[in-house]
């Protein structure tokens, strides 16, 4: 079984991790979480294989992790 973790911090504090089903549906809460607080994305990361970071700025990160399980 896989699934997908976002989690983060805005300005600075840590956001609990939600949990996902699928990549897209993770993107949505991200879309939702980027709409609530009035953020834009300014680079994407992918510092591994099924991780994808989103930086808005110095002290405001998002990441989409895949977890699998057994």
């Amino acid at each position: 079984m896989k699934f997908y973790v976002l989690d983060g911090c805005i300005n600075g504090r840590a956001i609990k991790g939600k949990k996902f089903f699928s990549r897209s549906s993770a993107e949505i809460g991200l879309g939702k979480i980027l709409t609530k607080h009035d953020l834009q994305v300014e680079d994407d990361r992918f510092p591994a294989k099924h991780t994808e970071e989103f930086v808005c700025d110095d002290y405001t990160r998002f990441s989409i992790s895949r977890v699998v399980v057994d």
